[in-house]
């Protein structure tokens, strides 16, 4: 990061997760600059969505001008960080990818199907985040999202998620030179549909969908007598694919009899629709406050101010807290030091060292990190460059000592 007295770069050349770039330490480099403008360059295949949201939302409520510039890429994750920007920049050979929201789950199945309801309305909020920037209906959006959609530099402006191309010469990095691609549907722009083809196929699914609807509604009708012969009347209940119906300009204000509340861009008055939907964001709510409480005790095992055993029961703990209490908590786990564990600064068992048992927590923490890195398609290479890796390394060379 640099700065000055009036601006500050900030860079995200890294994947968002704990062993990247993590939202707690973004929030606390960007909550601590008093700074007009704020340049965030990007580099990144994303991440985890929980992260990207808190990030998103550090630099929506940042009072500095956000320039958001994409570096090479922004996917997954980066590409709706980057739409927090006032000004949002591509530099030349750079890239954007959307899609659904994704995360990673541990549990039985009744945790898969909350984790995968929580995902589905997280989608729902970051299509709304590319809708708001760029226009268009969000449920466009989320199905473009669903089809994984890759801009190079000018599509993306195009597409309205970026406001100019700046550069004078193509980049000569191929994003998947640094970053394992293969990961996604399509391993590049290269490999994948153009935006354009995807925006085809969705309005003409929409269209399909529409004219069922129709003839399903049309079916259902009883018919009246000499039906036949008043074929047009069926103009009277126009398909909502035909845009040339305009209502007249004062019905609306006639039939308001209700509570209007606008859910996924439709007008709805019904009490029990809105109140259902009021339910489901409450839930979502108390649903990521507690995935939070529970990624945050998972940082303090990965930061060995934990040990593995002590995981399931503070998650527990963080999750029944009360916002306040819960506050306390967290500030004090940030405070707290890393445990001394075996092998490290040369303590031997017994001479001010951690036990055995702390030791064997910790290499079964270090373990469960290396093994997520693998299967989540890092090379080797770069798994044996991580501090996670060579910890471990050290810990079992002192263990068979």
């Amino acid at each position: 990061m640099n700065n000055t007295d009036k601006s500050a770069d900030i860079y995200i050349y890294d994947e968002i997760c704990y062993w990247g770039t993590t939202a707690s330490e973004f929030t606390k480099r960007v909550q601590d600059l008093d700074v007009e403008s704020i340049n965030l360059h990007v580099n990144s295949p994303g991440g985890s969505v929980f992260d990207g949201v808190a990030i998103y939302n550090t630099l929506v409520n940042h009072p500095a001008r956000i320039v958001a510039i994409v570096d090479g890429l922004a996917a997954s994750a980066a590409s709706f960080i980057v739409q927090a920007g006032d000004e949002i920049v591509m530099n030349l050979g750079s890239t954007m990818m959307i899609h659904d929201a994704s995360a990673m789950a541990w549990g039985d199945e009744a945790e898969m199907v909350k984790t995968g309801k929580i995902l589905g309305k997280l989608s729902d909020t970051i299509a709304a985040i590319y809708a708001n920037r760029a226009g268009g209906a969000t449920e466009v959006w989320r199905a473009t999202m669903r089809e994984e959609a890759w801009y190079n530099a000018q599509e993306a402006v195009e597409a309205g998620l970026a406001d100019r191309v700046e550069g004078v010469k193509e980049s000569e990095e191929d994003p998947a030179d640094r970053w394992d691609l293969s990961v996604f549907n399509f391993a590049g722009r290269g490999e994948a549909p153009s935006p354009d083809r995807i925006l085809n196929k969705i309005h003409n699914k929409m269209k399909e969908n529409a004219v069922a609807r129709t003839t399903k509604n049309e079916a259902a009708e009883p018919e009246a007598p000499g039906a036949e012969t008043q074929e047009t009347e069926v103009p009277t209940a126009p398909s909502p694919a035909e845009p040339e119906a305009e209502p007249a300009p004062v019905e609306p204000e006639n039939k308001v009899s209700a509570l209007s509340v606008i859910i996924n861009g439709v007008a709805v008055s019904d009490p029990k629709a809105i109140q259902a939907h009021i339910s489901s964001l409450e839930q979502f709510r108390d649903e990521q406050r507690d995935a939070g409480r529970r990624n945050f005790v998972n940082k303090l095992a990965a930061e060995s101010k934990i040990t593995a055993a002590q995981v399931e029961s503070l998650q527990v703990l963080a999750v029944s807290l009360s916002d306040e209490q819960y506050g306390q908590f967290q500030a004090s786990w940030d405070a707290a030091p890393a445990l001394p564990l075996l092998g490290k600064h040369g303590a031997q068992n017994g001479e001010g060292g951690a036990s055995v048992s702390e030791a064997e927590d910790r290499i079964a923490t270090l373990k469960g990190i290396v093994d997520h890195h693998r299967a989540s398609g890092m090379r080797e290479e770069d798994i044996k460059a991580m501090k996670s890796y060579q910890e471990l390394q050290t810990l079992l060379a002192a263990q068979q000592s």
